[in-house]
């Protein structure tokens, strides 16, 4: 495949990204500005586009480019467009939140396993997400930071534990932690691939609402959970193959 193709798929990538970037840096700028503890890596912005290999030169070839557009240009574009880029930039984005019922709508906590698992799975490390034992390849080190909740957070006070609980696991990929997942009642195990959360009464809520299930846990290492920077209560179970 010529140099040519390979420079225009880059290409292509680089003005999405900058189209989608540019007002979230202006914003954080009158943020900042306005005295308000917005991070240099702002989800969306230009420096987490650059981050994510989204405005870089061509690296290794067509396959490798197409892969991180499609993998990593989705979520940049939801988290502009959505109201997590809000919370992520603005102090205070209690006033913001979006009603749980998103998260939900969204699959987070929508942990159907195999025939009955939906089509949106969760991010993976090859499309930008980390894993629970060190979250800053997906969050920066302001997730560690005493602005996690503003930063990240919706508002639903489960969230301030996840925080904690995310804090006490940083460097240490095999410690258990416990996920959860909501299922219809005729349902047993999770999977990989499958949605969980680390929120016993978020997943069920989810099945008692729409399944009128049940909750199944284990216990696992934090290194087979991923997380990514637009939810702290929806996360993915990917063990080693």
């Amino acid at each position: 495949m010529s140099n040519e193709f390979l420079n225009g798929l880059q290409a292509a990538s680089n003005a999405v990204a900058g189209n989608v970037a540019g007002p979230v840096d202006i914003l954080a700028f009158l943020l900042r500005k306005a005295g308000m503890p917005v991070p240099e890596n702002a989800i969306g912005g230009s420096n987490w586009m650059t981050q994510k290999g989204l405005m870089a030169p061509v690296r290794q070839g067509a396959s490798q480019v197409i892969g991180e557009t499609a993998g990593l240009l989705g979520p940049a574009m939801v988290s502009q467009f959505g109201p997590q880029i809000a919370r992520g930039l603005l102090k205070g984005g209690e006033n913001l939140a979006a009603p749980r019922t998103l998260n939900l709508q969204r699959g987070a906590i929508d942990m159907k396993p195999l025939s009955y698992q939906i089509e949106h799975k969760p991010m993976t490390q090859a499309s930008g997400a980390a894993t629970l034992d060190d979250l800053t390849p997906a969050f920066g080190d302001d997730i560690y930071g005493k602005n996690a909740l503003q930063y990240f957070g919706s508002g639903d006070p489960r969230e301030r534990a996840i925080v904690r609980q995310l804090a006490d696991l940083r460097g240490k990929p095999d410690a258990q932690v416990t996920i959860y997942r909501g299922v219809p009642k005729d349902a047993s195990g999770i999977n990989a691939g499958d949605w969980v959360t680390l929120d016993a009464k978020a997943a069920a809520d989810y099945a008692a609402q729409h399944h009128g299930g049940k909750v199944v846990s284990m216990k696992v290492p934090a290194s087979h959970v991923t997380s990514w920077a637009d939810s702290l209560l929806e996360f993915g179970y990917y063990p080693p193959k």
